[in-house]
Parts: C-alpha cells; structure tokens; sequence
C-alpha cells in the first residue's frame, strides 16, 4: 500500500514553491485526537515535524496555544469535509494563505485516522506519524511536491517508513521562500 498526500502533483520540478505566510511565526494547536496514538505522543511527533522545518530556516517558528491559530493539527474521518481522504490519501494541509484552498484561519492539518494506520518509528502495515507530518508541515509553509528522490516533499510514502530528516531538495525549496 503506498500513501498519498491529498495535495495535487506539481510535476517533475524539485524544489517546487507555491508562495510563503507573509510572517512566518506560526501559532499552531491541536484538537481532535487520535484514536490510534495516545493523544502527548501523537502531539510530541507533530510538534518534532514542526521544530525540523524551524531549524532549516531562522525566520521560521512555530509556537503551540489555544488561541488565534493559523494551523488547527486533527485526526479526522477518512470522509473529511475539508478534502475526502477516503481511499489511499493518508492526510492533506493547505498552502499558506493567498496561495492554497482557503484563506481562513487556521488552515487544516488533518490525518485519517479511519482508513490508515498511524505509528511512532517502523511498524508492519502502519505509516509513521512523524514523517507524514513534516510532509504535510511543507505544504503549510508553501512547498509543493518534490520529484527528487529521498526528499520529504515527494508526493507519497510507504507504510513502515520513517523519514524524519530534510533532503537538500526540500532546504533548498525552503530557503527560496524564507531565506536561511
């Protein structure tokens, strides 16, 4: 079984940009849980995704609360209202605003939490929520899919995966849109 992002290719172009957030000091939050994970591991993998892309750029940060979020980070139905995830779709993030599918606040984080199973490392049959999350963390900061091998930003990944470090690929795409 392979799995999908619910973002479109982008074609055969690495390092594919859609456009950056104007400030890029991120509230993100968390709501509905995994039914899978308990609810502080799930959050510690996401909350890693997010710290890897501040490190690769210093005008990045994001910081967790309650309150005036720009990103809302949920474990959804595979039938999700935002994007139907039914099918091989694993999760799906929105492009910062004035560059992806809406410009209301906060923009979507959403996993299927119905259809696929989640994990934290390797697991038989299970993607590894870290992963998908720094995947999706590149749509929200505006990176598109990648067609260069072993970089995050590729367009799909397997169950049993884990890849939790950034290609040259996807530093470089970053880079274009907030500098180092």
């Amino acid at each position: 079984m392979l799995g999908t992002c619910g973002v479109e290719p982008a074609g055969e172009l690495a390092a594919r940009i859609i456009g950056p957030w104007e400030n890029a000091n991120l509230v993100y939050g968390f709501g509905q849980p995994s039914r899978q994970i308990p609810e502080e591991i799930a959050k510690n993998a996401v909350r890693a995704a997010f710290a890897t892309w501040a490190r690769a750029s210093s005008k990045i940060t994001f910081t967790e609360s309650f309150f005036k979020l720009h990103i809302l980070v949920e474990f959804r139905e595979a039938g999700d209202p935002d994007i139907d995830m039914r099918g091989g779709t694993i999760a799906h993030a929105d492009f910062p605003p004035n560059f992806g599918f809406s410009s209301r606040l906060p923009l979507p984080l959403h996993f299927d939490d119905t259809e696929h199973r989640w994990s934290i490392g390797k697991q038989e049959g299970a993607f590894d929520l870290e992963t998908v999350a720094l995947h999706e963390a590149g749509h929200l900061l505006g990176l598109m899919h990648s067609s260069k091998a072993g970089s995050v930003m590729v367009p799909s990944v397997r169950p049993n995966v884990i890849k939790r470090k950034l290609h040259r690929d996807d530093v470089i795409g970053i880079h274009a849109l907030y500098g180092p």
